[in-house]
């Protein structure tokens, strides 16, 4: 277990705060792989959820996630700038939700920055000449890339937590807290929550 009925409010937050930032650099952290969700407001309002990479988690809560331009998530966020991000260690029993701002990086100082990390054939996530999401006859047409990997697609999605909500399981007596960040102070209003 992760959140201890014993822990005070403070510690609960912060160990999850840790455990997050751990699985930022930790390519085995059970946090590492987690589900964002969106909603694109100009269309139909249907919640679309997909797994995503951890790629940092910073102290003050802001996280990174990496995409391809072209992909439906980042029309959703253009539309609504707006996600849900929910991760799940199964060895501690425990689910951390997070609603984040989420701001776009594309061919600019930060993408160009975190492009240089990607390394080999990790590029081609970020490079396919077949658009994610078209139509293709069979799987092999969407397996093209150009003979140089450029960064033009590759995104770096920023989101910046403002609200926590995190769910102990312990037998007949989970935990829960939910923490929302103030816009005014920038600080963190803390409560222990029914589960």
């Amino acid at each position: 277990m992760l959140i201890q009925k014993d822990h005070s409010l403070d510690k609960a937050f912060n160990e999850v705060h840790d455990q997050l930032k751990r699985a930022g650099v930790d390519t085995r952290h059970k946090f590492r792989f987690f589900s964002v969700a969106t909603v694109n407001a100009s269309k139909k309002i249907i919640p679309q959820s997909r797994m995503v990479v951890l790629r940092s988690f910073s102290d003050d809560w802001a996280f990174e996630f990496y995409t391809d331009h072209r992909t439906s998530k980042v029309e959703e966020i253009e539309s609504n700038p707006i996600i849900s991000a929910l991760f799940w260690d199964p060895s501690k029993r425990v689910q951390v939700r997070i609603e984040a701002e989420a701001a776009i990086h594309n061919q600019d100082d930060l993408a160009e920055s975190r492009w240089k990390d990607v390394q080999g054939d990790a590029q081609k996530a970020y490079t396919p000449v077949v658009s994610p999401g078209s139509v293709v006859d069979k799987p092999e047409d969407a397996h093209k890339w150009p003979d140089a990997y450029r960064y033009d697609y590759f995104t770096v999605i920023v989101c910046s937590a403002v609200k926590i909500k995190a769910l102990q399981l312990s037998g007949m007596e989970h935990l829960a807290f939910l923490c929302k960040r103030s816009h005014e102070s920038d600080s963190w209003d803390k409560n222990w929550i029914a589960p």
